[in-house]
């Protein structure tokens, strides 16, 4: 869409120097979770935005923090091998964990009862694996450098229910260099190694800055990052941060009303809490969230040197119109965009919250950069230009959610997988399947719905009453679909962070057709399915209510 004037005056006025000015303030610290430097650098972009004229708030709550302090690897003839540790990864103690090596990096071994020496990054879903497999320790071979990694697939603070799914084993992570060594000694046969971790895991007072810019209206839209940082992460995520600010400062200018409020988070806990503070706030606020919050904006490793790739970020399908416009509209360059999956803080999505992005920009060949999670992220990794053009792209997503006169939502697109996605599934059961069809026919329906309030845009352009009438209808839609469509628990218990399908508590239908449709498998899986779908027809039977209100009240507006 061509861009209006004050847009063109907007994304004038995102300053590459203040950009860069606040990427180097924050690399000055190194901002573990829960830290006195972390802390320092939310009180200096707290005045920044004060100044500015955003009105803050500088919570701080518990989160169960977990710190890397030190590794090694050590093998029987008392070589010292340098490793890196883990957050959430189990600490050994002094004595260290024993243990013959098991190399799975050239294919599959049985590690039950031996350290696993295992090929890429750490992360919940192998590390759960190589436990569940009965590994007594685990060693990763990162590639030339290595990279900090948490390795707990408990989502934000863990409670009494889910404490038990903490890692239980030692995690540590080797070069090439240093794996290299290891083989070159298990070729002359077995290997035995001692592993030594000590990782300072518990509860800290953590901070949470918030600032605030008033719209017409109490929807608001949440735009966030994560303040925490991997030594002194100055594009993971300092870059980040910057952008947040500048956005703010240009949209505190009221160019254009503000329809909605905006909203900016600067979590702590990102790193070494997966997720803790997103997690918090999402609790703590859950009924303000699910009621006011229209969308969620995420930021998260921008501007970084040679990140020319701008096609694959992530998002929600309602927003990947409003995102690709964005992307096109400044660069000329088009965005497919990827599903939101279990990553990042979307820690909201249960509240039927759409979302859009995580990281923008991405290497040529995907990633962030080699020097993405090391002491290597530093503020010559940023290039000020590529910065200033995703803060740029931000910032015009954001005006655009903060400013039109109709929310700028895509329902049909989201409608429209959740059709997809249960004539998949109808597929993947088979002729004597599981029975999809109350879920399928509704869903069909919302689909026809949500074209017709799409016709009713231009009138929410027209009259103020329609425009409220028409965010209502969108936003009742989306709600129970959104959160239906990427979570199992909805608000009340965040998934784990592992890879979700979508629909993903109807995603064991699959599953039937592996196992004889008379077994006591296929049958405990029926009973499961069979709540699922109650779960899906519900939420679908909850978004109908609001299309067919909405459609209506904007009738009556005609």
């Amino acid at each position: 869409m061509a861009l209006l004037d004050w847009e063109r005056q907007l994304l004038d006025d995102v300053s590459r120097d203040r950009l860069m000015g606040v990427t180097n303030d924050l690399a000055q610290w190194v901002r573990h979770s829960g830290t006195p430097p972390e802390l320092e650098a939310a009180e200096h972009l707290r005045r920044l935005l004060d100044g500015w004229g955003l009105r803050t708030e500088l919570l701080a709550h518990d989160a169960y923090i977990s710190l890397p302090v030190a590794a090694h690897l050590e093998t029987e003839d008392g070589v010292i091998l340098p490793c890196i540790t883990h957050s959430f990864s189990a600490s050994t103690g002094v004595g260290g964990v024993d243990g013959e090596l098991a190399d799975g990096t050239a294919g599959t071994v049985d590690p039950a009862g031996r350290i696993a020496l295992l090929p890429g990054l750490a992360g919940p879903g192998p590390v759960r694996a190589a436990e569940a497999a009965g590994a007594v320790a685990q060693v990763y071979v990162n590639g030339p450098i290595t990279h900090e990694m948490i390795v707990s697939p408990v989502w934000g603070s863990p409670g009494s229910r889910n404490r038990d799914r903490l890692p239980r084993t030692p995690v540590v992570s080797v070069t090439d260099e240093t794996a290299a060594a290891i083989r070159a000694r298990l070729a002359d046969g077995r290997l035995r190694l001692r592993v030594f971790t000590e990782v300072d895991t518990g509860w800290r007072r953590t901070p949470l800055l918030l600032a605030h810019l008033d719209g017409a209206s109490e929807d608001f839209v949440l735009f966030s990052g994560h303040l925490d940082s991997w030594h002194r992460g100055a594009m993971d995520n300092g870059s980040a941060n910057a952008t947040m600010m500048e956005v703010g400062r240009v949209l505190a200018g009221e160019r254009e009303p503000r329809r909605r409020g905006l909203l900016l988070a600067f979590w702590s806990g990102h790193s070494h809490g997966r997720y803790s503070g997103s997690a918090w706030f999402a609790d703590e606020r859950w009924w303000e969230l699910s009621t006011r919050c229209v969308a969620h904006v995420n930021v998260d490793s921008v501007g970084g040197r040679g990140a020319t790739r701008l096609s694959s970020a992530v998002t929600t399908a309602s927003l990947r119109h409003l995102g690709a416009a964005a992307i096109r509209d400044v660069t000329g360059e088009e965005f497919t965009g990827s599903r939101v999956g279990r990553a990042g803080d979307q820690s909201f999505l249960g509240h039927g919250v759409p979302s859009l992005w995580m990281s923008l920009s991405e290497q040529p060949d995907g990633g962030l950069g080699w020097w993405w999670h090391t002491p290597e992220d530093t503020v010559d990794k940023i290039d000020p230009d590529l910065l200033l053009r995703d803060a740029r792209i931000y910032a015009l997503a954001v005006a655009r959610l903060v400013a039109a006169p109709a929310l700028p939502l895509d329902l049909a697109a989201e409608a429209s997988e959740v059709v997809d996605r249960l004539r998949e599934l109808k597929a993947a059961a088979g002729l004597d399947g599981f029975d999809l069809a109350a879920a399928a026919v509704r869903a069909e329906e919302l689909l026809s719905l949500a074209g017709r309030i799409e016709l009713r845009r231009s009138l929410a352009h027209r009259l103020p009453a329609a425009a409220a009438a028409f965010d209502r209808a969108v936003m009742g839609v989306l709600r129970p679909l959104v959160a239906a469509g990427y979570t199992s628990s909805g608000p009340w218990e965040p998934d784990p962070a592992l890879a979700v399908a979508a629909l993903p508590v109807l995603d064991p239908v699959r599953r039937l057709a592996d196992v004889p449709p008379d077994s006591d498998e296929a049958r405990f899986l029926r009973v499961d399915l069979t709540r699922a779908r109650n779960r899906v027809v519900a939420a679908l039977e909850t978004a109908l209510a609001a299309a067919r209100n909405g459609l209506a009240e904007l009738d009556a507006l005609e």
